[in-house]
């Protein structure tokens, strides 16, 4: 009897590990530093962001994300970026970034060199879980 009722909790313990999965999202968080002429950016600025598949001469992939208005302090700026999980398919991909003054209509500056992205955790492959019983 005793013995049927440790494999019961084993099992019971089992299935509860596996009932909740919590799902991952693509979004990710940008942390950059902008200078204007050498010296910190302060201020609102239009950022425009693109991924690519290549660090020079790539494809769009994934973007343009054009965010108005991110506050700049200190030349420290942080952004939440979504893509979507189809560009990370496990190619390395890269970040190009647009920059110009906040609320103005012209062209986007083109920031040098792309910045690699490493692929968010929802995309991550995941090991099958390896339950620990201790009787």
């Amino acid at each position: 009897m005793k013995h049927k009722i440790l494999i019961l909790l084993a099992t019971l313990l089992l299935l509860a590990g596996t009932r909740f999965v919590i799902a991952q999202g693509t979004a990710f968080t940008y942390q950059g530093r902008l200078s204007t002429n050498g010296n910190p950016a302060n201020g609102a600025y239009d950022l425009q962001f693109s991924l690519y598949n290549a660090a020079t001469s790539g494809t769009l992939i994934g973007g343009p994300l054009s965010l108005g208005d991110v506050p700049v302090t200190n030349g420290l700026f942080t952004v939440l970026l979504d893509f979507g999980a189809s560009v990370f398919a496990g190619q390395p991909v890269w970040l190009q970034i647009g920059v110009r003054p906040g609320a103005s209509t012209g062209a986007y500056t083109n920031l040098s060199p792309l910045q690699p992205v490493p692929p968010p955790p929802a995309t991550w492959p995941v090991a099958p879980a390896r339950p620990s019983i201790s009787i």
